[in-house]
């Protein structure tokens, strides 16, 4: 049902105040979790669409972006400068374990961030380096992070990995894993039901880069990559 009511868009285009009304629809949100698979073009690129259709002169906008908190000085600095030599020497986006979080189109995002009304930007990742934290701990800990940094702001966009954003418990490898979404869903206690939105990124085919593993031997492009989705669930 939901692709025979699909309407196309255009990613390089803003959200229009008459498009669908989908600009004021997430002017309503207090919280947005937007997940993704790493490594896209395309991805980041509807962030950006989304950051900016609640963006405004008059409120006060936060995004949080899964990068690591050591990093933020020189995300800070990037966003005053736009000079790209500043996050070439941050070992985040030089390191030798890629998973398409440090990727141009992310650069792209940030630079588009750094033109944006009252926009404020962190970085939440917890974890340095490759398994220094168990899973749940890194959900935890980024949950708590966003929670206690969305205080005094109108919205708050947050781009994640699709596991992170969920607000249900479980994975397909730990049906008892609490991802970052159910957790600030349950911390967030002022925000209605209703204030909170999860937009779950699908996709028919991709191309990406990420890494399948925990070695840097296992991040390379995949190209066409069939993937299953169930449109029914394309929006929470």
């Amino acid at each position: 049902r939901i692709r025979s009511l699909a309407v196309a868009f255009d990613l390089n285009k803003p959200f229009s105040k008459d498009f669908f009304g989908i600009a004021d629809f997430f002017g309503m949100k207090k919280v947005i979790l937007v997940g993704e698979m790493h490594g896209t073009k395309t991805t980041p690129q509807l962030f950006g669409n989304i950051v900016e259709a609640v963006a405004s002169e008059k409120s006060k906008t936060l995004v949080i972006l899964e990068i690591t908190q050591s990093s933020q000085s020189a995300i800070d600095e990037f966003l005053k400068t736009s000079d790209e030599s500043i996050l070439k020497k941050e070992p985040f986006f030089s390191r030798e374990y890629q998973d398409g979080r440090g990727s141009k189109a992310m650069v792209a995002l940030l630079k588009k961030l750094s033109e944006l009304p009252n926009i404020t930007v962190l970085c939440m990742d917890p974890m340095n380096g490759i398994q220094t934290m168990t899973g749940q701990e890194r959900d935890t800990g980024m949950a708590t992070f966003i929670n206690a940094k969305r205080v005094g702001f109108d919205h708050t966009v947050v781009l994640s990995g699709n596991v992170h954003s969920s607000t249900v418990v479980g994975t397909p490898w730990d049906k008892t894993y609490r991802p970052m979404g159910y957790e600030l869903k349950n911390m967030a206690s002022d925000l209605d039901s209703d204030q909170l939105l999860n937009v779950l990124v699908r996709y028919g085919r991709i191309d990406s880069w990420n890494c399948q593993g925990a070695d840097a031997s296992s991040c390379t492009s995949h190209y066409g990559k069939p993937i299953q989705s169930d449109d029914s669930e394309a929006v929470k």
